[in-house]
């Protein structure tokens, strides 16, 4: 069952792979954002950036994590707005991750992108399993004690996903409820609202001192992601001779490439490309073109580094209209 991703998108105690800023600290501490990360316009008309954060250290709790994304227009390189915000969960275990999602401040029709950085982080007390979660027959959730022990400050996160493959978070909520004694129990009564589109749930329980494992559930009759009508089949880079290639000289002229699958009657669609520095996550390209199968954007690059490049396809409703395509990591020698 597709629903069951949900442990791809939360992944709050399994390892994932790291594919962009890392930061490491003296104490050996090694965290990362790393794929899938999203940006879409919410009901609101805000501008959301979601993605996760990993803890590749191999012993070490990593807590009082802070994201900061920088939301961009079309062709402008500075952005727009600036928005700092924490991960779901207070304390990230060793090969653990946790989402994180960033709203802009206001609703602004201009922002087209985003770019998340990690800010800061610091080492934290573990947070041991000693709590369970559990989803009743009649939707609530039951929080009870498994080590004998009282437990103070419980709080509950749930993650909202859709059914795209990998999918996608579409919000998160999170839930205090208190202190329990040795041996006891609470339950929470799931909020009956979620983001438009959720097709799952995850949630998961910390205390001050104790955690749990996840529970995950469906939402909606949609056992599988359903067809898109619209998607980037390939994303890649030609160097100046029209081979493919993700080494280049700097000042050499290069094109990013993507297939993409437009079905008829279905309006216009724009592929909007964004190529950023993997070292300071900086935008050196920022391109939108409107697609019907094909498209190309020339890119000329004039400094050495190593850079991300990413393409998302938007269309007439100003939100995207599919999955982003596979994220490039491009070498300027």
């Amino acid at each position: 069952m597709s629903w069951l991703y949900v442990a791809a998108i939360v992944a709050l105690l399994a390892p994932a792979a790291a594919l962009a800023q890392t930061y490491d600290t003296p104490q050996t501490l090694a965290v990362v954002i790393s794929p899938p990360f999203y940006t879409y316009v919410d009901a609101e008309g805000h501008a959301v950036a979601t993605g996760m954060v990993h803890n590749e250290s191999d012993a070490a709790y990593v807590g009082n994590v802070v994201v900061q994304a920088r939301f961009y227009g079309e062709s402008t390189p500075l952005p727009l707005g600036t928005v700092t915000a924490g991960t779901l969960l207070e304390v990230i275990p060793p090969g653990g991750s946790s989402p994180f999602v960033v709203r802009s401040a206001e609703p602004d029709p201009r922002i087209k992108s985003a770019v998340a950085s990690l800010q800061m982080f610091d080492p934290s007390n573990p947070k041991i399993p000693g709590l369970a979660i559990e989803r009743l027959a009649d939707g609530r959730l039951q929080v009870y004690d498994t080590v004998g022990a009282p437990h103070t400050n419980i709080t509950v996160h749930i993650a909202y996903h859709d059914a795209f493959d990998p999918p996608r978070i579409l919000g998160t909520s999170t839930h205090h409820m208190g202190d329990v004694g040795i041996g006891g129990s609470l339950n929470l009564t799931v909020p009956g609202e979620h983001p438009a589109g959720a097709r799952g749930a995850a949630a998961f329980v910390e205390s001050d001192a104790f955690s749990s494992g996840i529970v995950s559930w469906r939402i909606g009759a949609a056992p599988s992601a359903p067809p898109l009508p619209a998607q980037i089949l390939d994303a890649w880079m030609d160097d100046h001779m029209g081979e493919r290639t993700s080494v280049v000289a700097a000042h050499q002229n290069v094109t990013l490439n993507a297939a993409v699958h437009v079905p008829d009657g279905e309006g216009r669609y724009w592929l909007y490309v964004q190529v950023s520095s993997k070292e300071s996550g900086g935008v050196v390209l920022l391109e939108r073109i409107g697609v019907d199968g094909a498209a190309s954007v020339p890119w000329t690059p004039t400094h050495t580094g190593e850079y991300i490049a990413e393409m998302f396809l938007w269309g007439e409703t100003g939100a995207p209209a599919s999955r982003p395509a596979p994220i490039l990591l491009l070498t300027v020698e």
